[in-house]
């Protein structure tokens, strides 16, 4: 708990930030930060209460204010009278046409226009006023529309260089700050639109919840804060397990170890990371499919998506079988190129029997390996190749029309014209050695 949550005086807001500069900002001496004022009351408390502090950590501070052409505003006129009284430099911006039709547009807008002010002036980080209301909001708008551990949450405090130190101060300790030094700032009318959810959860729901339960919106951000902490130590477990695999095509070749495969928390997580990596939407029902999946190391996960046994462990990715190699001759003393392979497979190198030619083809049903019992598709599912890219694989037909090598598999008898699979590449060379390709 903060100073400033712990007695809801506005007096310890700067105390608090003081901190924050000195612990969490991520800040030295002789760095510069943007802070992103709209004019209201949030933004004004966190600049007011950002200077002093900033000066004696030796951070300097610029004022971004960005011009939304929603209404008629005094909100620029606002942010440089108190940027001025601050002794602040301000970058003021506006959007252009269209963007007003569209809040997530705008507020894409808006981030890529504090990221361009903080490169100009050389910040490195940018502070924005989301305080501990802003933040229930979010927990609850997310819960409502649906949402994983991680978006309930909420809202970081720190993420791609912009910070946002008053995640644990409530909006009326910060109207109180500003209202005490004689600050001027501008009511948004907007933010009484209860067409828009957030306006709508803040005054018809948190609102009444908090009037029946005192301090239930400070329970929500407690909660926030609890969740945050074991999503990141989640994270921190998912990303060891990505760090293990590999993107093939339209997939992810991945290792599972026992434990990981018998801790479904972890699962989930790993399940929702690898269908946001592969752009899909997931949903729960998916993501239920894909863990039971990578449990059992196959099965079905839902819209045309498999778990496959690998030679890591497992692929997941799309279940259509990708489309069969071209069939070639290749006679005695020519040389063959065939790229498109199966991803993943074996560097190797060998020799083909006889005078030829040689078909390299794509296997199919009943083809056995020269001097083998064993079937190719036992040797492609013994070799663990998804079944999805067992169609990439070449196979070399010999004269007698028996298989003479599995590419990046097996390797048949020895004989005198050299074939390799060069798997960097995804390249099968017939006639040539790879070092010649070099």
């Amino acid at each position: 708990m903060t100073p400033a949550e712990a007695n809801g005086s506005a007096m310890d807001l700067e105390a608090h930030l003081s901190s924050f500069l000195a612990l969490r900002a991520g800040l030295a001496r002789g760095d510069g930060a943007v802070v992103a004022v709209s004019g209201g009351v949030d933004s004004i408390a966190l600049l007011a209460g950002l200077a002093a502090p900033a000066r004696r950590a030796g951070v300097s501070l610029h004022v971004a204010y960005l011009d939304h052409g929603w209404r008629v505003s005094e909100a620029a006129m606002i942010v440089a009278e108190v940027a001025g009284r601050l002794g602040l430099p301000v970058t003021t911006g506006r959007l252009p046409p269209g963007f007003a039709a569209s809040e997530g547009l705008a507020r894409q807008a808006r981030r890529r226009y504090l990221k361009r002010v903080a490169d100009l002036v050389g910040a490195r980080r940018i502070f924005l006023a989301h305080h501990a209301d802003d933040q229930a909001e979010t927990v609850l708008m997310r819960l409502a529309q649906g949402t994983g551990p991680g978006g309930m949450s909420g809202m970081n405090t720190e993420a791609e260089g912009f910070v946002r130190p008053l995640l644990d101060i409530r909006k009326d300790v910060l109207r109180a700050f500003v209202e005490e030094r004689g600050l001027p700032f501008e009511e948004d009318p907007t933010n009484r639109d209860r067409s828009h959810l957030r306006n709508f959860l803040r005054h018809d729901v948190l609102a009444h919840v908090e009037r029946r339960l005192p301090g239930s919106s400070r329970a929500i951000v407690r909660e926030a804060g609890y969740l945050k902490s074991d999503e990141a130590h989640f994270r921190g477990m998912v990303e060891t397990v990505l760090s293990r695999s590999r993107r093939l095509a339209s997939g992810v070749d991945l290792s599972l170890t026992a434990g990981e495969l018998a801790d479904e928390a972890l699962l989930s997580r790993v399940a929702l990371a690898i269908l946001r990596d592969l752009g899909r939407r997931p949903t729960t029902g998916q993501v239920r499919a894909l863990v039971k999946a990578l449990k059992s190391g196959q099965g079905g996960a839902g819209r045309r998506l498999g778990v496959f046994p690998s030679a890591s462990g497992v692929y997941v990715g799309d279940d259509t079988p990708l489309l069969d190699l071209p069939a070639v001759t290749v006679a005695a003393g020519s040389v063959l190129v065939l790229d498109g392979l199966a991803p993943g497979l074996a560097e190797g190198s060998g020799f083909l029997p006889g005078k030829g030619p040689w078909i390299v083809r794509s296997w199919r049903a009943g083809d056995a390996m020269s001097g083998h019992r064993t079937k190719v598709k036992e040797i492609l599912g013994k070799a663990r190749v998804p079944r999805p890219f067992r169609s990439r694989v070449p196979l070399v037909e010999g004269p007698d029309g028996r298989i003479a090598a599995v590419a990046g598999v097996l390797w048949g008898a020895v004989g005198s014209t050299p074939v390799a699979l060069d798997p960097d590449r995804g390249r099968l060379i017939v006639g040539v050695r790879r070092p010649m390709l070099k």
